[in-house]
């Protein structure tokens, strides 16, 4: 039997992403987290509530990117998840 008969071909067209958002995000996490409870002397703001007011926007704002970047690709006909296939590139 041939060879080149037996191969499977699969499609490399797409991101060749390792790891999807939500678990490379755990890695940072679980360092601040470990900064924040080990090493209670670093205090970048004088008051908690102004670390708040700060942090909380920024948390936001992140969330709304993420959904405007996905009713984006969403509209422009192309699936927002990394390990499928790239049908279009989205500029807008």
């Amino acid at each position: 039997m041939n060879t080149q008969q037996t191969m499977i071909t699969t499609s490399n067209d797409h991101a060749g992403v390792m790891f999807l958002p939500p678990p490379a995000f755990v890695p940072p996490l679980v360092a601040g987290l470990l900064l924040h409870f080990l090493w209670t002397q670093l205090r970048f703001f004088p008051e908690w509530w102004i670390g708040h007011a700060v942090g909380w926007p920024l948390v936001v704002a992140g969330v709304l990117l993420m959904e405007w970047s996905k009713r984006t690709m969403r509209r422009a006909g192309v699936d927002p998840h990394p390990y499928e296939p790239t049908t279009a590139i989205v500029a807008d």
